[in-house]
């Protein structure tokens, strides 16, 4: 029974127990049955005995002995009669089925039956039965009618016909119990698919990546009105075309408001649909927190990383810097001394790579710098506003377009001086990009906007590009320390722009495709 599927085991248990149900009920039909129908036989064996003596009533007043062997005849039919005996009213055996008893006197007998009712039934040994009955016109006693019958056999003739009814109700319960298990193996197997499709699902999720799990490739309802009712998307999951797509995008959200919402409770028809509606949000909801924990991992290994390296900075950047400006001095004394144009050459080269590895020192201390935004209510479209137009002339001098869409945004609290380098290193990050690209068509957008979720509202700034884009595999490395593609790069910029939005309690994201755009987009909690 264990590796039968449940369809075998609902409609094995069903047919079993419709079979102990029926048979039950034949056992106790019987039983019942069998009393009453002995009792039922038993009268009606002393009823047919009195119907015939009673029709027979004329033959003892003429003293017809013919008519009244007529009736000994008639009595001896029934079935269960043994022995009859037809007395006068004196006593005397005037008819018999049994010869011997013709002529005999049985006063005893007569006077103790004359002084009872008009019917006497004995049981002298059970089963045999004797039965008197006193033949009366009118009052007068004309005789006496003693028949002995076999109440066994009366139970043998009830029990046969038990029989049979029990062999007719076996062959209906057969039918019963063939017609329940088909039944039963159909109606089960309509009942349980969804648990069905819900293990071919749980077993398709244990075999493939469980990120990229797609559980739901069809809506599980069909309906007109595919509105949500709380509002929490533009779609109800359930009826959507794409219910994956929509349920991914609700993520943890949709165990807080889905399984408290009334068109869930009304389009999940019974316990089994719920239960694969509550998977399907489960999974969602394990998927959204998987995210959400490895963006929470990557943000403390950058954090980390970012610690580690602005502590050796610290330790390392005076000794470096002291180093540098001895050499840089030595080199400029060289130069403006020694008449030789090798050595001057040679002093030029040391000269600037000492002013590049200074730089580069100016911002390992600026970045190992630990950041103290002061917050002040700015308003962040003007500051754009101040860095598109100092940069105008950076953008004209590459024939780059500089697109500028700014929404309606409230003003709220940061450091000014800290965004106005998160937003001259930003563009001209993308700046760059689409040099490196030299194409004809070369623009750089910068918009801001505002966007509401989970009842929190947020200042987004985006900043687009048609530049070279970033490879797939480096997208995760942008906001690490030291990691950059440009010749001349430090590796610190952007994961100076991360520390700082992180600063301001805000979020960066980076998208792009390879050799076509990019787009940052920064989102500050207001």
């Amino acid at each position: 029974m264990k590796k039968f599927s449940i369809k075998w085991k609902a409609s094995l248990a069903v047919s079993i127990y419709i079979l102990a149900l029926l048979f039950g009920a034949i056992l106790l039909t019987t039983i019942i049955f069998e009393k009453k129908l002995v009792k039922e036989k038993n009268n009606s064996t002393i009823e047919t005995i009195k119907s015939i003596v009673e029709s027979y009533k004329e033959s003892f007043v003429v003293n017809r002995l013919d008519k009244i062997d007529e009736m000994i005849q008639k009595i001896k039919e029934i079935p269960a009669v043994k022995e009859i005996l037809v007395l006068s009213k004196e006593g005397k055996v005037i008819g018999s089925n049994n010869w011997d008893y013709i002529g005999k006197l049985d006063k005893e007998t007569t006077k103790v039956f004359s002084n009872t009712d008009k019917i006497l039934i004995i049981n002298n040994n059970y089963p045999l039965t004797n039965l008197f009955y006193k033949v009366q016109i009118n009052g007068d006693t004309l005789g006496y009618v003693i028949v002995k019958y076999d109440q066994s056999l009366i139970k043998q003739n009830v029990d046969n016909e038990i029989i049979s009814f029990i062999i007719q109700g076996i062959t209906i319960t057969l039918f019963v119990i063939i017609a329940s298990f088909i039944g039963t193996f159909l109606i089960t197997g309509t009942i349980i698919k969804p648990l069905i499709d819900l293990k071919e699902k749980i077993f398709d999720i244990t075999t493939k990546d469980f990120k990229q799990a797609k559980i739901l490739d069809k809506p599980l309802k069909i309906e007109k009105d595919k509105s949500c009712p709380k509002k929490i998307a533009e779609k109800c999951w359930i009826v959507s075309e794409n219910p994956q797509e929509d349920l991914d995008k609700l993520g943890e959200k949709a165990i807080k408001e889905c399984v408290k919402c009334e068109k869930y409770q009304q389009l999940a028809k019974d316990e089994i649909e719920e239960l694969y509606f509550s998977f399907c949000i489960m999974i969602a909801s394990l998927k959204d927190y998987l995210h959400k924990l490895e963006e929470a991992y990557k943000e403390r290994e950058a954090l980390n990383c970012m610690a580690t390296m602005g502590e050796m900075s610290a330790k390392i950047a005076h000794e470096i810097k002291n180093a540098l400006y001895a050499i840089g001095n030595a080199a400029s004394y060289m130069k403006q001394n020694i008449n030789n144009e090798i050595v001057k050459e040679f002093s030029s080269v040391i000269k600037d790579e000492v002013n590049r590895l200074n730089e580069m020192t100016v911002s390992f201390l600026n970045f190992s710098k630990l950041l103290e935004p002061k917050f002040e209510l700015n308003d962040l479209n003007e500051e754009i506003k101040h860095a598109v137009k100092l940069l105008k002339d950076d953008f004209d001098y590459e024939n780059v377009k500089l697109i500028v869409n700014l929404g309606d945004i409230p003003k709220f609290k940061f450091d000014k001086n800290m965004i106005k380098q998160v937003l001259f290193n930003m563009l001209l990050n993308s700046l760059d990009a689409v040099k490196e690209k030299n194409q004809k068509e070369k623009f750089v957008k910068i918009s801001t906007y505002l966007k509401e979720e989970n009842d929190e509202k947020f200042v987004v700034l985006e900043i687009e590009d048609n530049g070279v884009g970033i490879k797939k595999e480096n997208l995760e490395k942008v906001f690490k320390p030291f990691f950059t593609t440009k010749q001349k790069g430090t590796g610190l910029g952007l994961p100076m722009v991360y520390k700082i939005i992180r600063s301001h309690n805000g979020n960066i994201f980076v998208e792009s495709e390879y050799g076509k755009w990019t787009k940052f987009v920064i989102l500050f909690k207001v």
